[in-house]
C-alpha cells in the first residue's frame, strides 16, 4: 500500500526493522564490549597506474599470506596516504610509484622509526612475514 500512497501502482511488499540503535543503546548500558577489528599490519601506498596495478596483485599475494594489509586506491598524493597509513596505526607503509614498479623494487616505510628500505618486489611478502614475525 505504501507504494500507492506514493504515487504509484500497488505492489505486494513487506518489510523489517531491526531497531539498531536499540541494541546499541542496550550493549553499552550492559557494559557489553563490541568487538575489535585486528590492528592494521602494513598500508599500501601507489603512485601511478602502473603502479595501482601492480598493488592489486601484491594486495592478493598478502591477503593469501594472512598478512592483514590496507589500502588507499582512491587517494593520489603520497602524503594523503602516509597520513591515512598513521592514522589507522599501521606499522609499515609500502611505498610503490611509477620508477618502483618500472624496476622491480619496493619501498619499505617504518612509519615508528621512519626509516626506509628497498626490496625486490617479488620478495617482499617473505620480508614483511619475517619483520612481522608471522609465519
Amino acid at each position: 500500500k505504501l507504494v500507492r500512497l506514493l504515487g504509484g501502482k500497488e505492489t505486494p511488499a513487506c518489510g523489517a526493522a531491526a531497531g539498531v540503535e536499540r541494541i546499541i543503546s542496550l550493549m553499552k548500558s550492559q557494559e557489553i564490549k563490541f568487538p575489535q577489528e585486528p590492528e592494521t599490519q602494513i598500508f599500501l601506498a601507489q603512485l601511478g597506474s602502473l603502479a595501482k596495478r601492480k598493488s592489486l596483485k601484491l594486495l592478493e599475494n598478502f591477503r593469501k599470506a594472512k598478512i592483514r594489509v590496507a589500502e588507499s586506491f582512491g587517494r593520489d598524493s603520497l602524503k594523503a596516504q602516509l597520513s591515512r597509513a598513521g592514522k589507522i596505526g599501521a606499522r609499515y607503509t609500502l611505498i610503490l610509484g611509477q620508477k618502483e614498479s618500472l624496476e622491480g623494487i619496493i619501498i619499505i616505510r617504518d612509519m615508528r622509526s621512519g626509516k626506509q628500505e628497498i626490496v625486490k618486489l617479488d620478495k617482499v611478502v617473505a620480508e614483511m612475514r619475517k619483520k612481522l614475525k608471522t609465519k
